[in-house]
């Protein structure tokens, strides 16, 4: 009997020490620091997001130049017009894979961004595009339409880059593209032989000053733009 109690003193001490031990603060350990401040490791953002983000970044740093290059050639437009303008012309180039850049020089060539322009011959709009050319890739890309929407700004500059996509295609050089818009598939094939060195390719001094135009002003652009 007496040794039961022995054994369990003997274990309600052994016990109490490793209590007193487990309590014990070590005075030369410094206290833990909590960070109250949470790590943004941007690793651990999905890709999707981050791209998300540096494309709204992107197209909103393009836009607002666009805007800027309106309203320089159009200080009469209001600055909604510019923004709105920059915005249709920067989305349709995101539709059809055209440098933001390279339209806007055309269609500063083409109507210095007079979206009601209506040229002698009877190009129309912002893109200045002439009634048989808008029907025809309307139809080829199967676009609905009826004889005023040449004169609607969104469907004028979506036909409008449809055809330039078009000729893209086609010629893949800016200036075969820039001398197809302005003078048609005859001129932009003249222009092709003028540009592998044959000279003697009759070319409008109208479709030359337009190429130069259109060109030199895609390079101002596109430093702009930070294409």
């Amino acid at each position: 009997m007496k040794e039961h109690t022995y054994k369990c003193i003997f274990g309600l001490v052994i016990g109490f020490c490793f209590m007193l031990t487990s309590m014990a603060i070590d005075v030369d350990d410094p206290m833990p620091t909590i960070n109250t401040t949470p790590a943004i490791i941007k690793d651990s953002i999905p890709d999707s997001i981050i791209s998300k983000v540096d494309e709204s970044t992107i197209r909103n740093y393009k836009i607002s130049n666009g805007q800027t290059i309106i309203k320089n050639i159009r200080p009469n437009f209001t600055e909604t017009e510019c923004l709105n303008l920059a915005t249709l012309i920067y989305d349709e180039c995101e539709r059809t894979g055209i440098e933001y850049s390279y339209a806007l020089a055309l269609i500063q060539a083409e109507s210095r961004f007079n979206y009601k322009a209506i040229s002698k011959a009877g190009a129309s709009g912002l893109m200045q595009i002439m009634p048989s050319t808008f029907v025809s890739i309307a139809n080829k890309h199967g676009y609905p339409y009826n004889k005023n929407d040449i004169h609607d700004l969104q469907k004028n500059v979506r036909i409008g880059m449809l055809f330039i996509h078009r000729l893209k295609k086609k010629y893949e050089k800016n200036e075969l593209v820039s001398a197809g818009y302005n003078g048609g598939p005859k001129v932009a094939l003249k222009y092709k032989s003028y540009l592998n060195g044959d000279k003697s390719a009759s070319i409008p001094n109208e479709t030359k000053k337009y190429v130069i135009a259109v060109n030199t002003n895609y390079q101002t652009y596109r430093k702009i733009l930070g294409e």
